[in-house]
């Protein structure tokens, strides 16, 4: 039988954490998405968010993901969704935005949750890696 893990409750909190980030994603996406040229494509990662987020928080809170590979599947997934999400900052959505609302989109906090995993797995390496590749998907709000 093997031991309980003494960082169990911090993968708890990380998922808690990442169902709030979730909930303000989608808060982002009802009250801004439809003012974009393409919304289509905010709903597309959105899904990808979501459906990648409740297949983490299950494989953290089984167990099963609470391991290098899954580690670095989540920092891969969620660095390319940063880089996908400032590719579209970068193009003429955020103009509209920036009109409209005279400021930039809020920060992206919801990176940080594999940061975190690959902190409580004592991959120094790994969270540093993992908070360098996710920089630029970061605003400085």
């Amino acid at each position: 039988m093997r031991a309980p893990d003494p960082v169990t409750p911090l993968w708890r909190a990380a998922q808690v954490f990442r169902l709030l980030s979730c909930i303000y994603a989608l808060y982002f996406q009802i009250a801004v998405n439809p003012k974009f040229d393409h919304p289509a494509i905010g709903w597309l990662l959105f899904a990808v968010l979501i459906g990648w987020s409740a297949a983490s928080a299950i494989a953290y809170l089984q167990g099963f993901g609470r391991r290098p590979a899954w580690v670095l599947a989540e920092i891969v997934v969620v660095t390319a969704l940063a880089v996908v999400l400032q590719a579209i900052v970068l193009m003429r959505l955020i103009t509209v935005y920036i009109s409209v609302h005279e400021s930039r989109p809020p920060s992206s906090r919801w990176p940080s949750v594999a940061v975190h995993s690959g902190a409580r797995l004592e991959r120094y390496c790994s969270a540093r890696t993992a908070a360098f590749c996710q920089a630029p998907g970061v605003n400085p709000n």
